[in-house]
């Protein structure tokens, strides 16, 4: 029986497991790799193929990096190529209509959440700022609207313990083990997805840099949520103050203290070897790991005598913000 030939197309760290998941597919031919072109990264603002890019070449598959694919470019990669299926996630570009209709019913997405809950841009940060407890990835159908198609399969995993990155790492290798178990039989037709709840639909919005402040106004447990969710793309911006000076500090991780009675916001409430505990509006922050601007990220113990905090200082609080 003839292989279904496939493509591939990602962008991101989270495809590398399924993309090396493909590439050891018996029942598959993986006809190419579709990825985002190289852009500049880093410091020293050096051109860089993307990570998938790079996992591509080292496994000797030939990698397209159309800047728009949903124009002519994408009309002769799918051309030349000829696939019997696609298979997307992460990538970073919209697939247009007329696209999607070259492999009727067999463009497969990879989605980092449980749709129709966070469908978009960010769902993995979202659902850890909102407190699902639950989250995984699902193995679904595209079409025209955003994270809207029927969903094959699904993986679920608990969030507890897990920041962002961690997530994303456990997720990607969840997106793998869905790709070998349920893609080929996908493909065949042996899979009968299930319709969307659009009822329980849920937007996940980009994540935008201005989100990256803490005030300390509303519920520590919130700003707990936001710096897992926030880490290591953004942290939590912030001023601590003191009698000479005024220093830049982004918050990394931090827990709900809640052996500690809340003061005015910003004040702090405790700075021993072990904790720095920051009043909120509502209850109490632990801060376990920071950055001082200009200098890396360290753990409270180890930042603390650079720092020289004593319960004299606090940090700025601006006024109230809106909370999810």
């Amino acid at each position: 029986m003839k292989k279904p030939k496939v493509l591939f197309l990602g962008t991101a760290p989270i495809a590398v497991p399924t993309l090396r998941a493909c590439a050891q597919l018996d029942d598959i031919e993986l006809v190419g790799v579709v990825s985002q072109p190289p852009s500049k990264r880093g410091r020293g603002r050096k051109l860089t193929a993307s990570a998938v890019h790079q996992a591509a070449e080292a496994l000797g598959y030939d990698v397209m990096t159309p800047h728009r694919f949903h124009g002519a470019e994408g009309d002769s990669i799918l051309s030349k190529r000829s696939p019997d299926a696609c298979l997307v996630i992460a990538y970073g570009q919209i697939i247009r209509a007329d696209h999607l209709e070259r492999c009727a019913n067999r463009w497969f997405n990879l989605h980092g959440s449980l749709l129709p809950r966070w469908r978009g841009a960010a769902p993995i940060e979202r659902c850890l700022e909102a407190g699902d407890p639950i989250t995984g990835v699902q193995l679904m159908q595209m079409g025209t609207g955003l994270d809207t198609g029927p969903v094959f399969a699904e993986r679920r995993v608990e969030t507890k313990g897990h920041n962002a990155q961690s997530l994303t790492v456990l997720l990607a290798e969840e997106a793998a083990k869905l790709t070998k178990t349920h893609l080929v039989r996908a493909i065949d037709g042996q899979l009968e997805p299930q319709h969307q709840d659009e009822n329980l639909a849920v937007y996940a919005h980009r994540i935008l840099r201005s989100e990256g402040h803490i005030d300390f106004q509303g519920k520590a447990e919130v700003w707990e949520r936001r710096s897992r969710a926030f880490d290591p793309r953004l942290g939590l911006r912030c001023h601590l103050v003191q009698p000479n000076r005024t220093v830049g500090i982004k918050i990394w991780s931090a827990h709900t203290e809640t052996s500690l009675a809340s003061d005015k916001p910003g004040k702090i409430i405790r700075c021993d070897a072990s904790s720095l505990c920051v009043s909120c509006e509502e209850g109490v922050l632990n801060i376990t790991s920071l950055q001082v601007d200009g200098k890396s990220r360290l753990s409270w113990s180890q930042a603390r005598s650079g720092l020289a905090v004593t319960t004299s200082d606090y940090f700025e609080c601006q006024k109230k913000r809106h909370q999810h």
